[in-house]
C-alpha cells in the first residue's frame, strides 16, 4: 500500500496538481477541499527539557474557514442555549438548520487534520522535510519529523438529521485514520504560510494523494475534527 501511494503521489505531481486537493474517496466519498489553513506551535517541554514543533494543517470544505468555523461553533452553542431555555423543538430544529446552511449548504462534508511534528530534528534541519508516518499511539518512539493524520466526515445536517437525533438516534461524524505514508513540505514561513504534498494509506482501499497551500489561522489550533452534534 505504501509503494502505491508514493507511485500515485508522483503521478499527481508529474501532472502539475498544486494548491487545495485530495483526490479520491473514503467508502465511496469524495473529498472536496475548498481551502487549507493551519496552525504551529513551538516550544520546549517542560516536563522533557526538549523541543517540540508541531504543525497541524486543516483541509476544509468551506472557504474562509478561519472566522466562518469558529462562527459556526458559536452558532451552534446558542442554538443548544435557545432549547436549555426552553424553546420548542420545532423551533431549535428551524434554527439549528438554518446554521448549517449557512455555513455548508446542509450538505455532507469532511473535516482533514494533518498531524505534522517537526522535531525530533537535526539542529540543521528545519520544517522544509518528508514526514513518515507514525502511529502517535504506537511503541516506537520517534526519532525524526513525523505525521499521523485523521478524516472525519459529517453527514448532511438537515431538518431530518435533527428530526432523527431528538428521536433517539446517535449522530456523530465517521471518522477514519491513516495507517501510512508520508507528508513533504515544499514551504514552510513560519506563522504565515506552509505548501506541501500528501500521500494518505488508507486500510483496505486506495491510497488517497494531494497537496496542500495553507494560511496560517491563530484559531486552528482549538477546532474540533469531531463537531457536537447534540441537541
Amino acid at each position: 500500500m505504501r509503494v502505491s501511494c508514493l507511485l500515485l503521489l508522483a503521478a499527481a505531481l508529474v501532472s502539475g496538481c498544486a494548491g487545495d486537493v485530495l483526490r479520491g474517496d473514503v467508502g465511496g466519498d469524495p473529498f472536496a477541499v475548498a481551502e487549507s489553513v493551519f496552525f504551529e506551535l513551538r516550544g520546549i517541554d517542560q516536563g522533557t527539557s526538549l523541543p517540540f514543533h508541531d504543525i497541524t494543517v486543516w483541509m476544509m470544505p468551506i472557504t474562509d474557514s478561519c472566522t466562518r468555523f469558529p462562527q459556526l461553533v458559536d452558532d451552534l452553542a446558542a442554538v443548544r442555549l435557545q432549547l436549555d431555555d426552553g424553546q420548542d423543538p420545532n423551533e431549535h430544529c428551524a434554527d439549528w438548520a438554518a446554521v448549517w446552511e449557512e455555513f455548508i449548504g446542509n450538505e455532507a462534508f469532511w473535516l482533514v487534520q494533518l498531524r505534522l511534528q517537526a522535531q525530533p530534528r537535526a539542529d540543521e534541519e528545519t520544517p522544509l522535510t518528508t514526514y513518515p508516518y507514525l502511529d502517535a499511539d504506537g511503541a516506537v518512539a520517534p526519532s525524526a519529523p513525523w505525521f499521523d493524520a485523521a478524516l472525519a466526515r459529517h453527514s448532511a445536517p438537515d431538518l431530518q438529521r435533527c428530526a432523527d437525533v431528538f428521536a433517539g438516534a446517535d449522530w456523530f461524524p465517521t471518522v477514519t485514520e491513516v495507517a501510512g505514508g508520508e507528508i513533504e513540505m515544499k514551504r514552510y514561513v513560519q506563522d504565515e504560510r506552509v505548501v506541501g504534498s500528501v500521500g494518505l494509506d488508507i486500510a483496505d482501499q486506495d491510497p488517497l494523494v494531494g497537496s496542500f497551500d495553507a494560511g496560517f489561522c491563530p484559531s486552528a489550533g482549538e477546532w474540533p475534527l469531531e463537531l457536537s452534534f447534540s441537541l
